[in-house]
């Protein structure tokens, strides 16, 4: 949280980062000032994720966060995030105060100093902040707004993503990019947390709304609302998507991921930084038959796959299996079968035993379960 100013004020912040190609924003990157001088590489630090005038529209800047792959252009009229060169999200200050009493955000003007730039609209000051740690903004009221009930902040928002409510949080997606909206909290000057919430507000023929809700009616100011924006990427299958229930399981251990899709019998392995920094590409596909993939766990170099509804027994029930593949085995990242699985059964004991059905694994142990 950058307080780089004591103010008598309301401070609402959230972190944006990104996960899309790098940036060529300077020549200089943070490997290289990994073993400088302290404070030339603070100098380099702060030439990396400087705000500035923009190159082709007057009165806008930009800003370019390498470690986050994002790029931000900063309007009169609000913000634009891009990945990849392409505008994804953007965002204004639309109204706030309390309900019947919300006050319509007055036209701003803008000042840029090192990687921190103000929207300056009078008692209301909205801020920025470029650096490793994301694109961080703020809103600092100087008046506490008149009324008793709840206070509340609305944000709207433009572009291609899709929003929706996901638990107490908000996503926004595509079928190339995810941000989420999320983390919200709240706190006054003593510490105290401060109930709060956030929705996404649908308006027929207008932009949906962010709205923040603080309960503030014994915060003693100056208060913080803290959600953060993430730029989360989305896996996607290489092999067609019909249907197959991609994500029907998932597991991660450190960098890398595995991905069930039982329809079509397939497991799919990813791995960070496989195609590019922060990437997560498919590094491996294996399929092995009837709901293989329905469930899936994975722990270091050593993952598990169950199918339930192989090795069929009598009277038409199935007594399943689970696989156990290790991450080098028959060649590097080929994630080879180690072991296949399946229970003993006991004389006169049933085999309807839908083996595989939940599986997990934790150094050289496995466990397989088995409803039935």
């Amino acid at each position: 949280m950058h307080l780089s100013r004591t103010l008598p004020a309301l401070l609402l912040s959230f972190a944006l980062s990104g996960l899309a190609t790098p940036l060529t924003a300077a020549a200089a990157t943070q490997s290289d000032a990994a073993n400088l001088p302290a404070a030339l590489e603070h100098a380099i630090e702060r030439s990396l994720y400087r705000v500035g005038p923009h190159r082709s529209e007057p009165g806008a800047y930009e800003a370019h966060n390498e470690r986050h792959r994002l790029a931000a252009m900063f309007r009169p009229s609000g913000v634009v995030v891009s990945l990849n060169d392409e505008p994804v999200w953007g965002m204004r200050l639309a109204t706030y105060g309390r309900p019947g009493n919300m006050v319509g955000a007055a036209e701003a003007t803008l000042h840029a100093t090192g990687n921190r730039i103000e929207y300056r609209r009078g008692a209301l000051v909205e801020w920025y902040v470029n650096d490793p740690g994301g694109l961080e903004q703020g809103f600092t009221l100087h008046e506490r707004p008149e009324g008793a009930d709840a206070l509340l902040v609305d944000l709207a928002v433009t572009g291609p993503l899709e929003g929706r409510k996901n638990g107490s949080d908000l996503t926004f997606e595509s079928e190339a990019a995810k941000l989420g909206y999320s983390k919200l909290f709240a706190v006054d000057a003593t510490g105290a947390v401060l109930p709060s919430s956030m929705e996404l507000v649908a308006r027929v023929g207008q932009e949906p709304v962010i709205r923040l809700t603080v309960d503030d009616e014994n915060a003693v100011y100056p208060v913080v609302i803290d959600p953060t924006i993430t730029n989360d990427k989305k896996l996607t299958a290489s092999s067609p998507a019909v249907a197959f229930e991609f994500g029907i399981s998932v597991s991660i251990s450190g960098d890398t991921a595995v991905v069930g899709a039982r329809n079509v019998g397939a497991a799919y392995f990813f791995r960070r930084n496989e195609g590019g920094a922060d990437n997560w590409g498919e590094v491996r596909m294996i399929t092995g038959g009837s709901q293989f993939g329905f469930a899936v766990a994975i722990d270091g170099d050593t993952a598990v796959v169950g199918a339930p509804l192989v090795l069929p027994g009598t009277n038409g029930c199935q007594r399943g299996r689970a696989d156990v593949y290790g991450r080098d085995e028959g060649g590097v990242e080929n994630w080879g079968l180690v072991a296949n699985l399946e229970a003993q059964i006991s004389a006169g004991g049933s085999n309807c035993l839908f083996f595989g059905w939940s599986v997990d694994i934790d150094g050289d142990t496995a466990v397989v379960g088995a409803p039935g």
